[in-house]
């Protein structure tokens, strides 16, 4: 009700591109648990004549700054209310930017939305699995990312009328118990749209 707040975790990397040549991967050095980090290179150093992007979360088979894979398919949620699995799915890009004395800042962008499952238990239950279905084509399961672009958005592949995840650890003593369930998906327009989610059991 208040809205989400993203921060920082200490196993963070984000992978960074230069115009011409290939990716570099960053990881965390300063700033977990904050919104605003540092991420060190090494011995890679950044050209001052140069511009460079950054996406997260690092992927060190992408070599592609114009098609950087997005899925949200495979997404785990692990205990009723957890947010811990939402980091590999939260998808940020910051445009071509600049170095100054060695460092360069980005500006990250979220490209997903975080959604809030509130579900009631029907009774006593192991949850397995969720999944929320419309009549239409409106979720985007895969899709594409184009660091180049000057305000990156996802590029979609594969559209279905549902979309699902797993549940692990997710149980309910009682009927009527809350269980919250927290999903990323791609912006769309769902308004004026129904839906029926589907929460299973084993």
């Amino acid at each position: 009700g208040e809205g989400a707040t993203f921060k920082w975790a200490k196993t963070d990397t984000i992978g960074i591109f230069p115009l011409q040549g290939y990716q570099v991967a960053f990881p965390m050095s300063d700033g977990a648990g904050t919104q605003s980090a540092v991420f060190d290179g090494g011995g890679w150093a950044l050209k001052p004549s140069s511009q460079y992007m950054a996406y997260y979360p690092f992927e060190y088979n992408n070599r592609d700054y114009q098609n950087i894979p997005v899925t949200y398919v495979g997404q785990i949620h692990k205990g009723n209310g957890n947010t811990e699995h939402l980091g590999g799915y939260d998808y940020m890009a910051a445009s071509t930017t600049t170095p100054s004395q060695g460092t360069v800042t980005f500006d990250f962008q979220h490209l997903g939305a975080l959604v809030q499952f509130k579900l009631k238990a029907p009774g006593a239950a192991n949850f397995t699995s969720m999944t929320i279905e419309a009549q239409e084509h409106v979720f985007i399961r895969k899709g594409t990312l184009d660091l180049s672009q000057k305000t990156p958005a996802i590029e979609t592949s594969d559209k279905a009328t549902s979309l699902s995840m797993e549940l692990s650890d997710v149980k309910s003593t009682a009927s009527g118990q809350e269980i919250i369930v927290y999903m990323m998906m791609a912006p769309a327009d769902l308004t004026g749209k129904n839906f029926l989610v589907r929460l299973c059991n084993d």
